[in-house]
């Protein structure tokens, strides 16, 4: 639950609250004419995006031709699944 809250929650709700942020140090509470600084909220967006595909991309793989194997359940406890090395061919 916590992985999904941060690949997809914070990436998605991290821009509004910065620009929330913004409008209220810059005018004292928030404004419902907002649509001035939509180029901005939408460029957060995508850069937050762009971070976030970028440090997944690099960081969360294994080697090409990993052998992965599922959870199973051994002894009453549940083993996590994990990826191993390729089976020899």
């Amino acid at each position: 639950m916590m992985r999904a809250a941060l690949t997809v929650l914070v990436p998605l709700l991290l821009p509004i609250a910065v620009y929330v942020l913004v409008l209220v140090v810059r005018r004292g509470r928030p404004s419902p004419s907002w649509w001035h600084m939509a180029p901005w909220l939408a460029g957060t967006g995508l850069l937050l995006l762009a971070t976030t595909l970028g440090l997944w991309s690099t960081l969360g793989h294994d080697e090409p031709g990993a052998r992965y194997e599922p959870a199973r359940l051994e002894g009453g406890r549940v083993l996590p699944g994990q990826a191993g090395d390729a089976p020899r061919r």
